[in-house]
């Protein structure tokens, strides 16, 4: 099988428990990941402390070399990756990868630093590791957007380009047109999809189909609002497609049954009518969740996040969800 898979259970499911996620969760999961099949495993950031409050956020919010170490020992598998929001890096935190367990960096940016961030990408390539930059709500790009960045991306060392469906609002018939947009660069490519529409598993079949290099899941889908892909289906579907020898989805099952399903009691995520709507409009699932913990209808909530829309908000900004509502636009009037 040409495409690569990524889990990124840890880094990206911690945005429900701050990641909190104990050592003995973490090596569990990492154990199970790499015997189905599963290329890569993302256990978190490698933020700085400058910019991570780390009297609230757990240990893989920057994820330093010892807990690398302590995941791996005695417990070898897939190559190990770890995500950097630009702006938040520390580049004495990366040693040479000749000191490291870790094989790649995946680089988190948004379109308006797209261009500053290559100059991040150059130097931990020159480290030694594989390097990805992760278009981060690509949904939202335009014509232009992609005109700018296509030949510094060409004339850089990433490894791979990654597209994200951060507001999980691309439609499968979609996913040609970025693909054969990001071509141009001659990067392989990964797609990172997220569920608010249900439709991560179609969007990621239909990259698959596409010839993509790599593509995202996470166990049980756990992920910010309606979650990411279900890696033990994509995993399932390679077993009985592909290959029973290279894929084996029960050390999945296994991991859900002895750690996922406590944890989606504490900390829910999946499917709702609020994060649904936030994908039709592609915007951040945390206007969503702020509408919905304010008992605004169905309604409201669809008038708020298309009025986001229209706004062309990029990320999350609580300033813009309290002028909506103190206008009285939504809301008991």
């Amino acid at each position: 099988m040409k495409t690569k898979i990524l889990d990124c259970t840890i880094r990206d499911g911690g945005y429900l428990n701050d990641w909190s996620f104990k050592d003995s969760l973490v090596r569990d999961l990492y154990s199970a990941v790499s015997k189905s099949g599963t290329d890569y495993v993302e256990i978190g950031f490698r933020n700085s402390k400058e910019y991570t409050d780390t009297s609230k956020l757990g240990i893989w919010t920057t994820t330093p070399e010892s807990v690398v170490e302590g995941v791996v020992k005695n417990n070898s598998g897939s190559k190990v990756s770890l995500m950097i929001d630009y702006g938040k890096e520390d580049l004495d935190s990366i040693p040479n990868s000749s000191e490291s367990k870790v094989s790649l960096y995946r680089v988190a940016a948004h379109k308006n630093k797209i261009l500053d961030s290559l100059s991040l990408v150059e130097k931990i390539a020159d480290k030694g590791y594989e390097v990805a930059l992760q278009l981060m709500g690509v949904s939202r790009y335009n014509e232009n957007d992609f005109v700018r960045i296509i030949k510094p991306i060409k004339d850089s060392k990433l490894t791979y380009l990654y597209f994200a469906d951060s507001y999980g609002s691309i439609l499968p018939n979609e996913i040609e047109g970025y693909i054969e947009i990001l071509r141009e660069t001659d990067k392989l490519l990964g797609f990172h999809p997220h569920n608010n529409m249900q439709l991560a598993l179609a969007n990621t079949l239909e990259a698959i189909d596409l010839g993509i290099d790599i593509v995202d899941g996470t166990v049980a889908g756990m992920g910010r609002g309606a979650g990411n892909m279900q890696l033990e289906t994509l995993i399932a579907f390679f077993q009985k497609s592909i290959s029973e020898e290279k894929y084996n989805v029960l050390p999945i099952l296994e991991l859900i049954n002895r750690h996922f399903l406590s944890l989606k009691s504490k900390h829910p995520w999946g499917y709702s009518l609020p994060y649904m709507i936030s994908g039709v409009y592609e915007v951040h699932p945390n206007y969503a969740k702020s509408l919905s913990e304010g008992n605004y209808s169905i309604e409201d909530t669809r008038l708020a996040l298309k009025v986001i829309n229209e706004l062309d908000s990029t990320g999350f900004d609580g300033d813009i969800l309290s002028k909506i509502s103190g206008t009285g636009f939504i809301g008991d009037h």
